[in-house]
């Protein structure tokens, strides 16, 4: 099978399945694991965002947003060249990839027998059943449900620790995660339930729901103990 991943997230994920070699195609911001590097790159950022704020990031995708126009271009002649029998995309945001519109409409014009499936959890037991669903789809169910099981079991040993350490008087700590800083963007889907499961509390975003552009003020007025910065995209030298 060849497969074409036009989100990060998805590339890890079929790799940890151990089918990177039948990656045909990959987005330019997929830089993990090391066998995803130097396939072949299906999509390039419109902007040159150098050394923008935060700001003047947020008024550029706004604008692009308002007025129609994607951060995204998809080279469809790469595409074509990879000859997917696969394309793994997204619905769930405009801003992270592609459009699972333009993928639609390129694969239409290609004319070819192509399955795309577009990936959108919300929660962390979504990510758990997207794995499952590329295990489907790529014939790698055994794969799937060992890793998903290896996942919940980090995930239980987390859930001890937390215990463990409420268990010898430590509270959570009343923490806001913010998904960008200019303006602030609280955060949502699968976040708030990660730092929960973490034993922190958040106290500005909402489980399951897109993340929301807040204020300064707002942070103040629900007073966190703790700040986690995690704009999206971002390395930790950017942020």
């Amino acid at each position: 099978m060849r497969i074409v991943s036009l989100l990060p997230s998805a590339t890890e994920i079929v790799c940890a399945l151990g089918l990177g070699d039948e990656l045909a195609g990959v987005t330019h911001e997929c830089d993990y694991p090391a066998e995803a590097i130097g396939k072949p790159v299906m999509t390039s950022s419109v902007h040159e965002l150098g050394a923008a704020s935060s700001r003047d990031i947020h008024q550029l995708v706004t604008s692009s947003m308002h007025g129609g126009s994607s951060l995204y271009t998809l080279d469809e002649s790469a595409l074509a060249a990879a000859k997917p029998d696969l394309i793994l995309t997204q619905e769930l945001c405009r801003v992270c990839a592609v459009s699972y519109r333009e993928v639609n409409e390129a694969v239409r014009a290609m004319q070819a027998d192509i399955t795309v499936v577009s990936l959108e959890p919300t929660s962390i037991e979504g990510i758990l059943n997207t794995i499952a669903t590329v295990g489907a789809m790529t014939e790698a169910e055994d794969a799937a449900v060992d890793l998903v099981e290896r996942l919940r079991e980090r995930l239980s040993s987390v859930e001890k620790r937390v215990q463990s350490r409420r268990d010898a008087g430590g509270g959570s700590p009343r923490a806001v995660g913010l998904e960008w800083l200019d303006p602030p963007f609280a955060t949502g889907h699968w976040v708030p339930e990660q730092i929960r499961r973490a034993g922190g509390w958040e106290v500005l975003g909402s489980d399951g729901e897109r993340s929301v552009e807040t204020t300064w003020d707002a942070v103040i007025e629900v007073d966190p103990e703790m700040l986690l910065l995690m704009p999206c995209g971002f390395h930790l030298p950017e942020t």
